[in-house]
């Protein structure tokens, strides 16, 4: 049985609104004070807020009245188990996933810092000979790619970063693996999102064409990510789920 997946794009460039505020119970709004940057707290309401407006309509709740559990290393679910949820952000732009089939990850980042420090700490071994075997300038869109599975894995199965991602191989091709983990297979899915054009997960759309290319072409996340330019509004991500992953419902635009 293939898993219905729904990915939202959230923007959080806009201040949060009163509403947004009221819609955060006391433990989010205690989270939101613990940000020493107000750019940061208010990034962290907006990706709340728009999350339990998403979730309110998926669950025929309101969005004020929606209560939320943690897992045993902090994942978050609805007191009622559904719909599957997970949350990534990085910069001014948020993702969330949704599905009620499947348990599911998500990870977003804009771009790579620091790689071969990083790549040291998170990459297995084989992934770590593929990454420096790399052309320099192909670095890190490799490195972006194996990064953004492993945390959507990780994401999925609950467990974060407690579990040493190097113990996990997702490969760094443009054809992501399908490992076994915890008794399952998972399904991983790589996509990029550009802000304002619809995003998907099946083609990563180049930023100065009107036309997709496939994920499997070889060349093309590096083509955007290489060392002639790294487009600053490019957002690479990857879904993760422990079953098979119908086609993906992707939504862009402010939420609420």
């Amino acid at each position: 049985m293939e898993a219905a997946v729904t990915v939202w794009h959230i923007p959080l460039s806009q201040k949060p609104t009163a509403d947004d505020h009221a819609l955060l119970d006391a433990t989010e709004r205690r989270r939101a004070e613990r940000f020493l940057r107000e750019e940061d707290r208010q990034r962290y309401v907006r990706a709340h807020a728009a999350m339990r407006r998403i979730l309110a309509q998926a669950s025929g709740w309101r969005p004020d009245e929606l209560v939320f559990v943690t897992g045993e290393y902090g994942k978050p679910a609805l007191a009622g188990g559904s719909p599957c949820f997970n949350l990534s952000h990085s910069g001014d732009h948020a993702v969330l996933a949704t599905s009620f089939e499947a348990e599911i990850g998500i990870d977003i980042e804009a771009r790579a810092t620091d790689t071969l420090r990083i790549a040291k700490l998170v990459l297995a071994e084989g992934e770590m000979e593929a990454f420096l075997a790399q052309p320099a300038d192909a670095r890190d869109a490799a490195f972006l790619r194996a990064w953004t599975r492993k945390e959507a894995l990780l994401k999925a199965l609950g467990c974060g970063l407690v579990l040493d991602p190097r113990s996990v191989e997702v490969g760094l091709g443009n054809e992501p693996s399908t490992p076994e983990l915890a008794g399952q297979k998972w399904t991983l899915r790589d996509f990029a999102l550009v802000p304002g054009l619809q995003p998907s997960p099946f083609s990563f759309t180049r930023p100065d064409r009107n036309t997709a290319s496939s994920p499997h072409e070889p060349g093309v996340l590096d083509w955007q990510l290489g060392a002639s330019g790294w487009p600053q509004s490019i957002l690479v991500g990857s879904l993760a789920a422990n079953k098979k992953i119908s086609p993906v419902d992707i939504r862009s635009g402010a939420i609420g």
